[in-house]
Order: structure tokens, then sequence, then C-alpha cells
């Protein structure tokens, strides 16, 4: 049986042979080494909620059905996040904080154009990574103007100004 065991997911998009969307990487956390070692390589060829599932059953009847995984680790993606869910109900489902910080940035780059300044200090230690360690609730009211107000002050501590209009 293998229960209790830490699993993690990443993606890859720009290493992929022609005619395939992405390569999903599955590693195990090896408790004698303190590693995760990779155990699947899996070519995909679409990026569907299907396609996440299935490969989740295939590695799950590919251990007799006995993988019981007590966390698993994985980028914030919603389809990717669902079908582990579903696959694994009683894991916990934990986003990569190096995933959403790379999330944030793209996000503050190419929606709403944060100068590089702002951007950097945002995703600074003790910025926006501490939105994922308060209740959930309480984002949106406090941890969004804890976050603002945070920045404001480290760009006036750097010496540029804080574009407010574009962190609206």
């Amino acid at each position: 049986m293998y229960n209790g065991v830490s699993l993690f997911f990443d993606c890859t998009f720009r290493c992929v042979p022609t005619g395939f969307k992405q390569c999903m990487l599955m590693m195990v956390y090896d408790q004698a080494s303190e590693l995760f070692v990779p155990v699947h390589f899996v070519l995909c060829s679409s990026k569907v909620d299907a396609m996440y599932f299935d490969i989740l059953e295939l590695i799950y009847r590919d251990t007799s059905e006995k993988l019981e995984p007590c966390g698993v680790v994985c980028a914030f993606e919603m389809l990717r996040i669902q079908a582990i869910e579903k696959q694994f109900p009683i894991a916990e489902v934990i986003g990569c904080l190096f995933h959403f910080k790379q999330a944030e940035r793209r996000q503050m780059k190419t929606t709403y154009s944060i100068p590089d300044a702002e951007d950097r200090v945002a995703v600074e230690k003790g910025v926006l990574d501490l939105l994922t360690v308060i209740e959930p609730n309480l984002v949106p009211r406090h941890g969004i103007r804890w976050v603002n107000r945070t920045i404001r002050a480290k760009c006036a501590t750097a010496g540029f100004a804080y574009t407010r209009i574009k962190w609206k």
C-alpha cells in the first residue's frame, strides 16, 4: 500500500516533441533521500480536464490501485487541481509557491503592464506570497489591502512611484 506519500505534479510546455502540447511529470517524495524522485513522464497531446484525469487514473492503476497520497503539490491550474481532487479525494492539494509567483508575475506583466521595478517588489518574499497563508475569506478585504500598502511602502523606500491606477 502506498499510503501517506507526497506527490508533486508539474508540466512543461517548452521541451516537448512536435505534435505534443506538454509533458506531465509526477514525482514521489522519498523519505530516505528527502528528495522528490521522478516516477512518471507523460507526453500529452492536449490540455483538457479529461486528459489530466485519464493520466491520474492510469497512474493509479499502475500502482495496483494502492496509491493514496496524503498531499499533492502542483501548479495553480484549475483543471489539474480538479483532476487531482477527483482521483485522490482524501489528499490535500497544495499549490506550489513558485508557480503562484510565476502566475502572478505573468498576470502583472501581460494584463496590467506593471513596471518591472514594482513587479519585483510584489513578488519579494513577504508580499504577495502572504496571501497564500491567511484564511481565504480574509484575502479580498484585508489581504489585498495589506499587500497594496506593503507594495506602496516598498516602492517609496526604493525611491520610485507606485502606479496606483495599474494596481486596481
